[in-house]
């Protein structure tokens, strides 16, 4: 048997001509997803930048806040007391000055709230008549309701008879410190 000839030269050039094929191909996708790749790269750049700076502030930052915070509360433990300590001072040499003789105060209670106290108070009106213990009563209210630091209050009343009239009243009230 006899083997054919093959062309000189054949298998080399397909070869040839398929590896010059993927070559370009490969070459045209390597541009192509650079050309992509390209602008994305540009914003990464500009995040890790960003980054950068805003790391490097960032115990400053931190430093700071924990600074002012330290300070908001040592204000607060140190003036809140004075300030109450005034506040409620001024509420009670005010009360003492509108209260008039007729209306003996039996209890006070003053509490500290966050920004306020609260107030609360027990007392009688003596009268001849309930109607005039009844207008004591209206009166002394009325002015303690225009205290321009009282926010809200509200009363109840008791009447007990026992020869001169006897008209018991609780007052509880929210008053602003100044």
């Amino acid at each position: 048997m006899k083997k054919k000839a093959k062309p000189p030269g054949r298998k080399p050039i397909g070869l040839l001509i398929t590896g010059g094929i993927i070559l370009i191909i490969l070459i045209a996708s390597t541009i192509y997803f650079e050309n992509i790749r390209g602008p994305y790269k540009k914003e990464v750049e500009k995040i890790k930048e960003t980054y950068l700076s805003v790391s490097k502030n960032a115990d400053i930052i931190k430093t700071t806040k924990k600074q002012r915070v330290d300070f908001f509360k040592r204000r607060f433990y140190i003036d809140f007391p004075l300030k109450y300590a005034y506040s409620t001072a001024n509420f009670t040499r005010k009360l003492s000055l509108i209260t008039p003789k007729e209306i003996e105060l039996l209890d006070m209670e003053i509490k500290p709230a966050n920004q306020s106290f609260t107030f609360l108070l027990n007392g009688r009106v003596r009268a001849l008549s309930d109607i005039s213990a009844q207008l004591r009563f209206r009166e002394f209210y009325r002015t303690l309701e225009r205290f321009e630091d009282v926010l809200q209050i509200t009363s109840s009343t008791d009447k007990k008879n026992a020869g001169q009239i006897r008209f018991y009243f609780t007052i509880n009230g929210e008053a602003e410190l100044q």
